[in-house]
């Protein structure tokens, strides 16, 4: 650490023995490091991330850096919300996936803590089910979620559907779903004579069928 000029100068800089000096500066050091080792661990705790207890100070920063990256992935699509206003039909970020919330309890106050947050989700795209216990004062985060209708125009030869939405603007960045519904809808749209509605939902950068129908 570099000293000020006017602090050789001066006369109390006199009256500090070389043996002070280094205990002043070590003090300084470990002070910041302490600082430093306590607001990163803030910021896990306030994104949600599972920590029960602080970790010691033998962690080292950049293991803090890469779990802090890991917690905060996909969070650009959702907003914070308290585990205590969790409720039935709504949507949370669980393991950096949109999930939707199936079943929530919570637990009272005990005497060895805060009450919990016990919920089930499910994933909105693959259906892959949660089951988290959290403390009820925990930010977790819930992701944007949005709904769209399309028709359908044509399916390209590499399996991407040429979407037409309400405003007749022309969307083809997703391809047919794998499995039953895909063969459903290349079955209604190669001998139906009615229109076919595909109906879609996106969260955090992906996107899938959610319906089928034929107008």
């Amino acid at each position: 650490m570099k000293l000020p000029v006017d602090f050789y100068w001066s006369g109390a800089f006199a009256s500090i023995s070389k043996c002070g000096l280094v205990s002043l500066l070590r003090s300084i050091n470990t002070a910041n490091g302490f600082s430093n080792h306590i607001t990163t661990n803030t910021k896990h705790n306030n994104m949600g991330k599972k920590v029960e207890s602080q970790s010691s100070g033998s962690d080292s920063e950049s293991d803090y850096e890469q779990e802090f990256e890991q917690s905060t992935s996909g969070a650009s699509d959702a907003t914070p919300k308290p585990a205590n206003t969790l409720k039935k039909g709504q949507y949370i970020v669980v393991d950096n996936k949109p999930c939707k919330v199936i079943d929530v309890t919570f637990s009272k106050n005990g005497k060895h803590g805060h009450s919990k947050a016990n919920y089930i989700a499910t994933d909105i795209f693959t259906g892959k089910r949660y089951e988290e216990v959290c403390p009820s004062s925990r930010i977790l985060f819930s992701p944007v979620v949005e709904t769209a209708t399309y028709t359908l125009v044509d399916i390209s030869e590499d399996g991407y559907m040429q979407l037409l939405d309400e405003n007749n603007s022309v969307k083809e960045d997703l391809k047919l779903p794998e499995g039953e519904d895909g063969k459903k809808i290349e079955m209604l749209f190669g001998s139906s004579e009615e229109s076919v509605l595909i109906g879609t939902i996106s969260a955090m950068g992906m996107e899938g069928v959610t319906s089928i129908k034929v107008q």
